[in-house]
C-alpha cells in the first residue's frame, strides 16, 4: 500500500498547482483564439 509522507506530497502538490496555472493560461490564450476566429467569422463561429 502506497504511504503518503511529506517528502512524496509536496513535489506531488507543487506539480498539480504548476499544472493548474499552465491549464488556466492555456484556456486563457484558447479562448482570446476563439474570440480571434468569432470575429472574423472563423472556425470559433462553427464550434
Amino acid at each position: 500500500m502506497f504511504i503518503l509522507t511529506k517528502a512524496s506530497v509536496v513535489p506531488f502538490y507543487m506539480a498539480l498547482k504548476l499544472l493548474n496555472f499552465v491549464g488556466v493560461w492555456f484556456v486563457g490564450k484558447l479562448t482570446k483564439l476563439m474570440d480571434g476566429y468569432d470575429k472574423r467569422g472563423g472556425i470559433g463561429a462553427m464550434a
